[in-house]
């Protein structure tokens, strides 16, 4: 059973929040987006890693960022994903 996360912080409704990054949504750059998504979370809501938020973290990156439909690692709390 997965339950959304976030359980405290105003800006996550249903386990979704917004994040904002002042990176270019072009080709490849997928991985800057991703850190700077990673930042922005741990700026916006004051910790020192996203999981002390919530176990898993999914990231819907603009179309065209990534040439993937999606990735994620073992073991990780992060995956990525194209567009919505």
């Amino acid at each position: 059973i997965i339950n959304p996360g976030g359980g405290g912080y105003s800006d996550i409704n249903n386990g979704v929040t917004t994040i904002n990054v002042d990176v270019n949504a072009t080709s490849g750059n997928h991985g800057n987006m991703a850190n700077a998504v990673t930042a922005a979370i741990k700026a916006k809501f004051g910790v020192n890693d996203p999981t002390e938020i919530a176990d898993h973290w999914l990231y819907c990156l603009p179309s065209g960022v990534t040439t993937s439909i999606a990735y994620a690692y073992t073991n990780h709390w992060m995956s990525v994903y194209s567009n919505e």
